[in-house]
Order: C-alpha cells, then structure tokens, then sequence
C-alpha cells in the first residue's frame, strides 16, 4: 500500500504545481510584450512617420497634414492643408513649399523665416500673421486677409495678391519684384525699401497713411 499512497501524493503536488508555472509563463510573454511596446520609438507608436502623400482620400489626408503641423514638424512640402485651423500655431522655417491651403486659419500664426514658395493661399486668413523673412515666390494669395500682418523683408516675387486684402501690413524691405496687386487693399500699409519692379498696381486701394508706393501710385 505504501508505493501507491506514494504515487498518489507525487501526482498530486504535480497538479498542485502546474497552474502556479503557467501562470508564471503568462507574465513572463505579458511583461516581453509590454517591453517590446515600450521600446518602440516614438514615431511607430504615434503614427508620426505616416506618409500622408499616399492617403487617397481628401479628409483623411488633410487631417493627417493638420496631425503633422500641430506636431511642429517641419517638412510640410506639398502639404493638404485646405480650410484647416492653425491659428496661433508655430510653423517658423518649416518648409511648406506648394502647400494647398486654400481658405485656411492662420492667423496670428508664426511663419517667420517660413518657405511658401508656390502655395495656394487663396481666401486664407492670416491676418496679423508673422511672415518676416518668409518667402512666397509664385504663391496665390488670391483674396487672403493679410490684415496687420507682418512681412517684413519677405520675398514675394511673381505673388498673385489680387484682391488681397493688406491693408496696415508691414511690407517694410519686402521683394514684390513682378507680384500682381491688381485691386489690392493697401490702405495704411507701409511699403518702404520695398522692390515693387514691375509689379502690378492697377486699381489698388490706398489711403494718406499707405507709404513706399512709387511716384503716380
């Protein structure tokens, strides 16, 4: 009888044991995997390294441009940007060159030093917006609000700014060298040391306190 109790008790420490060693074995794969997550850089677990540019579909595809420019990254190139609000964001020296951002908010939006080289801006609000040193050569600012803002020293070279409204804007050493201003709203707006050759001034609107237009303007 004793070797049977014996093998009796063997067998049940061995049940006993058994859920305690694989309990043991599911925290150990639990606590792996958790590692593995946490040691993931950044930019997997974020989604900031999404190529938006092969996103089809319009909404889904500004929305990861809006993602990406909330985030204060700085290649922006090519960006979908349309009737998005970046009010007050910082996109200083990025590089927004052909960005669409047609009827966009950026007003008070710092874009100092900013390359807006052939954007579409058209109807954007970037009223009191920071555009010192920024450069726009060839943009579309067709109906944008540049209300108060600051363009000091920006190059606008071949700009579209009809109907642009510029009015009390610093454009003090600006580069508007053959930007179209046909029917622009330049009341108030400083324009000294600006280079306006051979840009386009029919039918602006001006008023005693709009300075640097040249002689017959």
């Amino acid at each position: 009888m004793t070797p049977v109790t014996t093998t009796t008790t063997n067998t049940k420490t061995v049940f006993q044991k058994a859920p305690f060693r694989v309990l043991a074995t599911l925290l150990l794969i639990q606590g792996v995997m958790i590692g593995q997550v946490l040691l993931r850089p950044a930019a997997a677990q974020t989604g900031a390294a999404e190529d938006c540019t092969k996103i089809r579909d319009e909404p889904t595809r500004t929305a990861c441009w809006l993602k990406k420019a909330k985030a204060g990254e700085k290649n922006l190139r090519d960006s979908w940007l349309n009737g998005v609000n970046l009010r007050n964001a910082d996109l200083s020296k990025a590089d927004m060159t052909a960005t669409r951002a047609v009827g966009a908010l950026l007003s008070e939006t710092n874009l100092t030093g900013t390359n807006l080289g052939l954007a579409h801006l058209e109807k954007a609000d970037m009223r009191q917006a920071n555009l010192t040193g920024a450069l726009l050569t060839g943009a579309n600012l067709t109906q944008a609000s540049l209300y108060a803002a600051n363009l000091t020293k920006a190059n606008l070279t071949g700009a579209n700014l009809t109907k642009a409204r510029v009015y009390q804007a610093d454009l003090r050493g600006a580069n508007l060298t053959g930007a179209n201003l046909t029917g622009a709203n330049l009341c108030g707006t400083n324009l000294t040391g600006a280079n306006l050759t051979g840009a386009i001034l029919t039918g602006i609107q001006k008023d005693a306190k709009t300075k640097g237009l040249p002689p017959g303007h």
